[in-house]
């Protein structure tokens, strides 16, 4: 017999109303309607480490983005800063597959929607914000700018490889063709075998 908690099933109540239908949903929408973190939402996100405090252009997209022409298309749409530094600056950079050791913050942009026909809208303000901070190239790395954070996929950005890995990259496609000769497990953005 199994045994469901009463948190499960209270859950499952709130997520299925008792109409006796199923219903099919794909993986990702079934499990964010399980979730109970509330609707369904699409999303995109893009990211770049600093190294230093914002310069004074970077401050004006700020404001022209987050204050003056907010996403309004958006559920959510925001900067996240997380701070770094200290411990995480202590570990060499090729210590690890994260090379990004020199930074004192992690910028994460994210804009959430949940009706389709505002996914352009949402992207268009995504990509407007982070070509206003890093111009049309996206970011540089150079006293200001470090990198990218590999954890948020960004199809946009044009030397991934440099941006999410730094100098690990050839160290990591050393490592896919000991483990993935054959480049089975691969997407847009996955290490690639060595030329």
């Amino acid at each position: 017999m199994c045994r469901v908690s009463r948190r499960w099933r209270s859950l499952v109540s709130r997520s299925f109303p008792a109409s006796g239908e199923a219903r099919s949903l794909p993986w990702l929408f079934a499990t964010q309607t399980l979730d109970s973190e509330g609707k369904n939402q699409l999303g995109k996100y893009k990211s770049a480490y600093m190294k230093q405090a914002f310069p004074h252009h970077q401050i004006e997209a700020l404001w022209k983005h987050l204050r003056e022409e907010p996403n309004t298309n958006a559920v959510e749409a925001l900067l996240q800063v997380d701070s770094y530094g200290c411990q995480i600056n202590a570990v060499a950079p090729d210590a690890t597959a994260v090379a990004q050791r020199s930074s004192v913050m992690k910028l994460q942009y994210q804009t959430y929607w949940t009706q389709p026909e505002h996914e352009e809208a949402n992207l268009d303000w995504i990509r407007s914000f982070y070509e206003d901070m890093y111009g049309p190239r996206g970011p540089v790395p150079d006293d200001v700018v470090d990198s990218c954070f590999v954890n948020y996929p960004d199809v946009d950005l044009q030397d991934w490889q440099q941006l999410y890995y730094k100098d690990n990259y050839p160290r990591l496609q050393q490592a896919k063709k000991l483990c993935d000769p054959h480049d089975v497990f691969h997407h847009q953005q996955s290490i690639e075998l060595p030329g």
